[in-house]
């Protein structure tokens, strides 16, 4: 059986082939995203998404219809429609903190499950973009 480094590791690869995969397509489809995450080792398992000038709940929703469990701001806002102190407390403003998803790991993923969530990310990232393009 495994033991927590190697489970740990293969969620680094999991983790990494979403981050990688989202990457990739952003440039493609020409939207931009940053990682309010930090890189250490131990936070690979979350990772927290800022997606400018997209509501995150809107966001949660959408992907939660094509199976892509993710959750808005952080989790000490979870329950809250509050923009999350956690997030402004790293610097980020209201605006960006309410434009944040957290997307969670487990030793459960494949990297072909990140790679599938990614491109769904991306889709409809890119779908949310054109209709506030039309808007303006």
């Amino acid at each position: 059986s495994e033991n927590k480094e190697q489970i740990s590791t293969r969620i680094d690869v999991v983790s990494l082939g979403f981050g990688g995969r989202l990457l990739q397509l952003s440039e493609e489809l020409g939207f931009k995203f940053e990682c309010n995450t930090s890189t250490n080792r131990n936070t690979s398992k979350i990772l927290s998404l800022r997606f400018n000038n997209i509501d995150a709940e809107t966001l949660v929703i959408m992907l939660g219809e094509r199976g892509v469990c993710v959750s808005a701001g952080s989790a000490c806002s979870s329950h809250s429609s509050e923009p999350s102190h956690a997030l402004k407390a790293v610097g980020l403003t209201d605006e960006q903190a309410r434009s944040t998803i957290r997307v969670s790991f487990s030793e459960y993923n494949t990297v072909a499950e990140a790679h599938e969530a990614a491109e769904i990310v991306a889709d409809c990232v890119s779908l949310l973009n054109s209709i506030g393009e039309e808007e303006v």
